[in-house]
């Protein structure tokens, strides 16, 4: 059976560095820093394979991805200790895409994903902070409607430019958890307005849509105008990656791969997720230091070498 899906995480990893034109060069790159042993959350990679058979068959997914997809998500959860959906223990993921040769014009990550009604409640209790997970969960709705669905970015910046004008605050992390929670139901009625849906509650159903809108980055404008002047790699297809999201006292960290292990740097969500408008967080860029236990290993790499 044909294998589209590449699972790296718990110190092991299907791929390396070299497989670029196979995994995208960020899957590439989380491949590797899992392999040498760098404190990677796990995750998994559609090919660039999955791409080029989906356009090449009327945009039609190959026959094994959809149980590939299930396989590695229970996978994931396996090692992560968290389920997708979860009301206690909530596994989220963030969604990105990537071709061989880094270029304009790909999709916007999705962060967050596995969120719903249910599963916030859970993140709320795990982190100690509800306007954090709430916040987090309007974040999402946001980047899953826009990115996946193609609404509006500027009519839901200005639902959330009203309700902080409502409450009286100018910056967003002047809003409460009630503020959040306010805005997600209104994000909610503003998607159901605009697709006729109400949004999906199920992780897998996001998932899937996520996956869509990977795939079809790779047709987007801005993509195929940069494409002729011999940018994007040989393969003409986007990757795909899918990796837990890993919270620390209610903030986020991220893994940047395309740096060598010297220059790895870590962001907080508010920075990474960021480019927003409405003032900037008080931790926006790089924290003091990396918790202990997501330290280790973190050794420059000697030139001209990147493996241990």
């Amino acid at each position: 059976m044909k294998k589209w899906v590449y699972f790296f995480g718990a110190g092991k990893s299907e791929g390396d560095g070299e497989w670029r034109d196979l995994l995208g060069g960020k899957g590439a790159g989380l491949a590797e820093m899992t392999k040498i042993g760098l404190p990677v959350p796990a995750g998994f990679t559609i090919s660039t394979e999955a791409c080029d058979h989906f356009y090449k068959h009327g945009k039609h997914y190959p026959p094994e991805l959809k149980k590939q997809v299930v396989d590695n998500v229970k996978k994931l959860e396996k090692v992560t200790g968290k389920k997708l959906g979860d009301p206690k223990s909530p596994l989220l993921v963030s969604v990105r895409s990537g071709s061989a040769r880094s270029m304009p014009g790909m999709m916007e990550t999705i962060l967050n994903l596995g969120l719903n009604d249910k599963s916030v409640e859970g993140l709320a209790k795990a982190t100690g902070n509800e306007r954090f997970a709430y916040d987090a969960y309007r974040r999402f709705v946001q980047m899953y409607s826009t990115v996946v669905m193609g609404m509006s970015k500027e009519d839901l910046e200005h639902r959330l430019r009203d309700m902080k004008k409502r409450i009286g605050v100018k910056n967003d992390t002047e809003v409460p958890a009630s503020g959040w929670k306010e805005l997600v139901g209104e994000y909610k009625e503003y998607f159901k307005k605009t697709s006729g849906n109400d949004f999906p509650n199920d992780p897998m159903e996001q998932l899937w849509g996520a996956i869509g809108a990977v795939f079809g980055s790779w047709m987007a404008e801005k993509a195929v105008t940069y494409r002729p002047a011999g940018h994007g790699g040989q393969r003409g297809a986007n990757g795909l990656r899918q990796h837990r999201r890993q919270f620390r006292h209610g903030r986020v960290l991220h893994a940047r791969p395309e740096f060598r292990r010297e220059d790895f740097l870590w962001r907080l969500s508010y920075e990474r997720a960021g480019r927003r408008r409405g003032g900037r967080h008080p931790h926006s860029g790089a924290p003091d230091r990396v918790e202990e236990d997501h330290a280790q290993g973190l050794r420059p790499a000697r030139k001209g070498s990147s493996k241990t």
